[in-house]
C-alpha cells in the first residue's frame, strides 16, 4: 500500500467527521437562534397578557379627577396607587406599573397614576449616594412624557393590548414594556397602563433556558446531541408556556376575585333600593333601568373572565349527552331575541332536523350565542343573520353569516386571541373585551371540533365550527 493511499484512507474520515461535528454545530446554533427568538416573543406576550389583564381592573371615569400633584391628597388616588401596587406585585420582573393619558400633540402622553408615588425618598435613592437622581425621579399627575421613539404608544396602545418590538430607554432606564388601553363606560379609551420590565431581566429570562444547552453543544458533537437540543428545547419552551399560562391564569383569578365581591354588594344594594324606594326612584326616574343596565355590563365581563379563567385551568368539562343541534340552536335564538328586536333584524335558519349527535349542549349553546351577538353587534339594523348547519360523514358544521362591516386581513390575525380586537370592534361592540372567540375555539377544539372565519371587509363575516358526529373516547 502507497503511503498516499495510506494517508487518503486517513484523511477522508477525518473530514467526514470534520464536516459532520461542523454540521452539527451549524445546525444546532441555527436552532439556538431560532428557539431563542421564540422565548423573547413568549416573555413578550406574557407582558401583553398581563397588561390586558391588569387595565380592564380599571374604570376610565375612576381618571376624570386626577391631573395635577394637588390630586394626589385624594383617597382615590391613594387608592388607585394600591390597586397599581398590588397588580405589580403579583407579575414576577416588572419593575414599574403606571397610567397615562394624551395630552397635547401626538407624542406627548401625561402621567395619572404611578405605582411608586408614595415611596419614601430613601426607597427613591436606589443607588444609595443620598441624592435623587434623574433616572430615580418620581412621576406625579400632570407630568408630561415624550413618546415620540416609542411607537406602541402613540396609537396602538389605545386600541389594544400591545408591547414594545425592541428595548426603549429613558430617563429611568432600558425597558421592554407592556400597555393596554383603559376604556370608559363608553368604550372610549381615555388612558392606557403600562407595565416595563428592565431590559437586563428580558434579556435574562429570555436567555435563561439555553444556558446548559450551550454548554453540552461544546462537549458532545455527535448526532444524537442533535436529536437531545431539539428535545431539550421542546421541554424549555413547554415549560414557559406553562409558566405564562399559570400566570395570566392568577391575574385572571385575581380580577374575578376583586369584581365578583362589589358585584355581589351592588346586586344586593339594587335589590334594597328597588324594595324601598321603587316608586319613587324606579318608577319616575330612569335610574333603576340604568343601575340594572349597569350591573348587566359587569356580570357579562365577570362571567367572559369566568370562563376565560376555566379555560386556563384546563377545568373545562363535558357532559355529553344525545341532542338536537336543531334545537339548541332554536334555544339560543330564543334567548337573544329581544336583542334581534331592538335592532329589527331576522334570523334565517337553514338547519336539517336530522342532525342528533353527542355534545353539550349547556357549552356549544354558549358558542352559539357568541356567534349570533356578534353577527348582531357587527351588523347594521333591519339585515338578516343566516345560521346553517348540515351533516357530513364524520361531523356536523354549524355556519352564522352575516351582512355586517366585515373583517380587514389585518385583523383576522386576532380573532382567536385573547384580550385582542379589531381596530373597529369598538365602534359596534363598545363592551367587549376579546375573550368570547378565544373561550368558543377552546370549546370546540375541546370537543374535537375546529372553528374557522370567512370575511371580507365591507360585505359580511361568516364564521362556521365544526363537530364530530361522535365523540371519541
Amino acid at each position: 500500500m502507497s503511503t498516499s493511499s495510506a494517508e487518503q484512507k486517513i484523511r477522508l474520515p477525518f473530514i467526514l467527521a470534520v464536516l459532520v461535528v461542523v454540521g452539527i454545530f451549524l445546525a444546532a446554533s441555527v436552532q439556538y437562534v431560532r428557539v431563542l427568538r421564540t422565548m423573547e416573543r413568549e416573555v413578550r406576550e406574557r407582558l401583553r397578557s398581563a397588561a390586558a389583564v391588569a387595565a380592564m381592573q380599571f374604570q376610565g371615569e375612576e381618571l376624570e379627577g386626577i391631573h395635577s400633584p394637588e390630586d394626589m391628597e385624594k383617597p382615590l388616588y391613594h387608592e388607585l396607587v394600591d390597586r397599581l401596587d398590588r397588580i405589580r406585585s403579583g407579575i414576577p420582573d416588572v419593575k414599574f406599573a403606571y397610567i397615562m393619558r394624551r395630552a397635547e400633540g401626538p407624542y406627548t402622553l401625561e402621567f395619572v397614576v404611578d405605582a411608586d408615588s408614595f415611596l419614601s425618598e430613601e426607597e427613591w435613592d436606589e443607588n444609595g449616594n443620598g441624592i435623587i437622581d434623574p433616572e430615580e425621579e418620581p412621576s406625579y399627575p400632570g407630568d408630561p412624557y415624550d413618546v415620540s421613539g416609542i411607537e406602541a404608544m402613540q396609537h396602538e396602545a389605545f386600541e389594544r393590548a400591545t408591547v414594545d418590538e425592541e428595548i426603549t430607554n429613558d430617563q429611568w432606564g432600558a425597558f421592554i414594556s407592556g400597555y393596554a388601553p383603559i376604556r370608559n363606560g363608553a368604550g372610549e379609551a381615555v388612558a392606557i397602563l403600562g407595565l416595563d420590565m428592565a431590559a437586563e431581566d428580558y434579556m435574562r429570562i429570555s436567555k435563561s433556558a439555553f444556558s446548559n444547552i450551550l454548554i453540552i453543544l461544546f462537549a458532545v458533537m455527535t448526532i444524537l446531541f442533535g436529536v437531545f437540543v431539539l428535545v431539550l428545547t421542546w421541554i424549555h419552551r413547554m415549560n414557559t408556556l406553562r409558566e405564562v399560562d399559570r400566570e395570566r391564569s392568577a391575574l385572571v383569578g385575581l380580577a374575578l376575585h376583586q369584581l365578583g365581591t362589589p358585584l355581589a354588594i351592588f346586586r344586593w344594594w339594587m335589590e334594597i333600593v328597588k324594595e324601598k324606594y321603587g316608586d319613587l326612584i324606579c318608577k319616575e326616574t330612569d335610574a333603576c333601568k340604568q343601575l340594572e343596565e349597569g350591573i348587566a355590563l359587569l356580570q357579562h365581563v365577570y362571567n367572559d373572565l369566568q370562563q376565560a379563567h376555566t379555560v386556563h385551568s384546563r377545568r373545562l368539562s363535558y357532559s355529553m349527552e344525545r341532542a338536537s343541534l336543531g334545537s339548541i340552536i332554536t334555544r339560543e335564538i330564543e334567548v337573544f331575541s329581544k336583542k334581534l328586536e331592538q335592532k329589527k333584524q331576522v334570523v334565517e335558519l337553514e338547519i336539517p332536523k336530522d342532525v342528533i349527535m353527542q355534545l353539550d349542549s349547556k357549552l356549544i349553546g354558549a358558542v352559539v350565542n357568541e356567534l349570533l351577538e356578534n353577527a348582531s353587534a357587527f351588523s347594521p339594523p333591519e339585515t338578516t343573520i343566516t345560521i346553517s348547519a348540515q351533516r357530513r360523514k364524520h361531523d356536523a358544521v354549524v355556519s352564522v353569516q352575516d351582512h355586517g362591516c366585515g373583517i380587514s386581513e389585518k385583523d383576522m390575525q386576532y380573532l382567536f386571541k385573547e384580550f385582542m380586537r379589531g381596530d373597529d370592534a369598538y365602534k359596534y361592540k363598545p363592551m367587549g373585551n376579546g375573550i368570547g372567540l378565544f373561550v368558543a375555539k377552546n370549546i370546540i377544539e375541546g370537543a374535537g371540533g375546529r372553528i374557522w372565519v370567512e370575511s371580507k371587509e365591507g360585505e359580511g363575516t361568516t364564521v362556521s365550527f365544526s363537530l364530530p358526529l361522535s365523540r371519541k373516547k
